[in-house]
């Protein structure tokens, strides 16, 4: 793959700059450089858009979440929701006791 670009970089150095033609290693370091820093940005861009599409899938699936155990809640009677509470209490106090 190296090779290929090397090969890319060589034809286009030459049929670009002619007259760089003595100096075509400078000129072919020059061009992998930049072609480099160009599919690094490309590769930081692209992870970055997915970075922020996972983000959004996690806070909508959060979100939902939230949704149904909200509608459970509603749907409790007074009582039930109270046991519920208690029972989340005292599993808090042996996480915190461990």
């Amino acid at each position: 793959e190296s090779n290929d670009i090397d090969n890319v970089n060589l034809y286009l150095a030459l049929s670009l700059f002619p007259s760089l033609s003595l100096s075509l290693s400078y000129s072919l370091q020059i061009l992998k450089h930049k072609f480099s820093s160009l599919t690094l940005r490309d590769k930081t861009l692209a992870g970055e858009r997915d970075a922020a599409q996972i983000l959004k899938a996690v806070q909508r699936k959060v979100h939902l979440q939230t949704l149904r155990e909200k509608s459970e809640l509603d749907r409790m009677t007074p009582r039930e929701r109270m046991r519920l509470r208690k029972l989340q209490a005292a599993d808090d106090k042996a996480r915190r006791l461990r």
